[in-house]
């Protein structure tokens, strides 16, 4: 080989740069639409995703090396010597040119791995899959939950107030994918559980009704619709479409839930005799309903009223009007389960936040943190800037912004950034080409350009409002994107 030294500068920088481009893929659920969407959003940096060790070591979430990764590398790497290999024989020019051109397709060759692989993952998954489903007992109640928003935290709390009569076990964290899901049940399911409570999420057409051939449902829960993935669902059609598989698989003998609130469940409810209708607010027509409903910096205060006219008076310590909806939606599904309105007061009382949705972090005197760090929505955040809102003292915003939103991002972040300016005392954004809408927003309606900052990482925008002088300090932290977010 005339070309050695060639060759070795190649492969190692081929090497460091395909473990990055690894990552990215990673992060992305091993899709390409998602990578192709960082690969976009990285503009002019992209030759610097070339350079051997760029970013290496400031990644949130850091790369795991998994079968299936592992795999992915393997082949990638066969691929890298092919083109070696290639380059050789050609001699001459042509070297550089095939090594060139490989080092520069290096972005190409992890997608092209990943799709050579197919078959294998394939069988591997459905094997997986096949195991799981052999641990779904016939007398097992699967309670399905989709929805836009509010699937982690209706999941915490139907598993919460069922717990009182039922053995339960719930999806942990996020886990919400075929895989995810699969993998909770081999790992979590117990013959002794009565009670499965599985959440279903979906990016694309068809996701829901996969879940489902996977884990048959006994109920369904339907929390929203709404411009959630918007970029990869294209409609609200679309996106109601693959919700909405979920009620479709509910059996005759089962209940659907769906929450009144949004204009795409109210348009289908009607076509399922066995829909449970509830909303925070609304009619008397309502199977279930909230009212009198305040909100402060201590939690939530509200009645549950049901169509047959039982009332109990409740109280939590949760922040956001929201999860008066999200309570609303297990308090149904727990009475039709058997247990009773007035069973729940206590239960409800104690319930917990799912993670990073509005948990409450007490950080030393004078110092509270909001955390609500995890995928951020339009009602989401305006839910997260109330709550605040309730709060004494200097209030901070940390956050990098909504994704996924299609082509209502720019403008919804625009209007996020408004809403910021009314609440917040200080805002720290974090990312400058992500965040600039919200930073158009915050300055067009007079904010203080002192007051607001724009940070290339979470870490540093989090040191600058703890470095924030004040007696008393609340910090938001509204949302954390990935690294696959510019």
């Amino acid at each position: 080989m005339e070309y050695i030294i060639l060759y070795i500068v190649y492969g190692a920088a081929s090497v460091t740069a395909a473990l990055r481009f690894m990552h990215m893929f990673q992060l992305s659920s091993y899709q390409f639409s998602g990578y192709w969407r960082w690969f976009k959003s990285e503009g002019g940096r992209i030759p610097l995703n070339f350079i051997p060790f760029y970013k290496c070591g400031k990644s949130k979430k850091p790369f795991k090396a998994t079968s299936r990764a592992i795999r992915i590398a393997a082949v990638s790497g066969l691929l890298i010597g092919g083109i070696v290999l290639s380059a050789d024989i050609a001699g001459g020019i042509y070297s550089y040119v095939i090594i060139v051109m490989g080092y520069f397709g290096i972005f190409f060759l992890i997608p092209l791995a990943n799709l050579l692989l197919h078959p294998v993952q394939t069988a591997i998954n459905n094997w997986y899959i096949r195991d799981a489903q052999k641990m779904l007992r016939p007398d097992l109640i699967v309670i399905g939950i989709t929805g836009s928003y509010g699937k982690t935290s209706v999941k915490t709390y139907i598993a919460q107030l069922l717990s009182i009569k039922y053995n339960v076990y719930a999806t942990p964290g996020s886990f919400n994918t075929p895989m995810g899901i699969v993998r909770s049940i081999r790992e979590g399911l117990e013959p002794s559980h009565q009670v499965f409570v599985c959440e279903m999420g979906a990016r694309h057409m068809g996701n829901i009704k996969e879940l489902c051939g996977i884990v048959p449902p006994t109920h369904g829960v339907l929390t929203a619709i709404g411009p959630q993935h918007l970029e990869t669902f294209k409609t609200l059609e679309n996106i109601a479409a693959t919700k909405f598989a979920l009620i479709e698989a509910v059996p005759p003998e089962g209940k659907a839930f769906l929450c009144r609130s949004y204009e795409k469940i109210r348009e289908r409810a009607g076509d399922f005799p066995n829909a449970v209708l509830y909303a925070a607010s609304g009619d008397e027509t309502l199977d279930i309903r909230a009212e009198n409903m305040t909100a402060g910096a201590g939690g939530l205060s509200f009645d549950i009223v049901t169509k047959t006219g039982e009332r109990e008076s409740f109280t939590c310590a949760l922040l956001g009007r929201h999860n008066v909806e999200n309570i609303t939606a297990a308090a149904a599904v727990a009475l039709h389960m058997g247990i009773p309105l007035a069973d729940m007061v206590p239960l409800v009382r104690n319930l917990k936040p799912a993670k990073h949705r509005l948990e409450i972090l007490p950080k030393g005197p004078g110092l509270t943190v909001i955390d609500d760090a995890y995928n951020s929505n339009p009602d989401g955040a305006a839910a997260a800037l109330e709550a605040l809102s309730l709060f004494g003292g200097i209030k901070i915003i940390i956050t990098p912004g909504m994704v996924e939103l299609g082509e209502l991002e720019e403008a919804e972040n625009r209007t996020f950034g408004e809403k910021i300016a009314a609440v917040c005392d200080y805002t720290a954004l974090v990312g400058e080409k992500q965040s600039a809408p919200i930073l158009e927003g915050v300055l067009s309606v007079g904010y203080d350009m002192d007051r607001v900052k724009v940070f290339s990482s979470f870490k540093e925008a989090y040191q600058w409002a703890e470095s924030i002088e004040a007696d008393e300090k609340v910090i938001l932290l509204e949302n954390d994107l990935p690294d696959n977010y510019g």
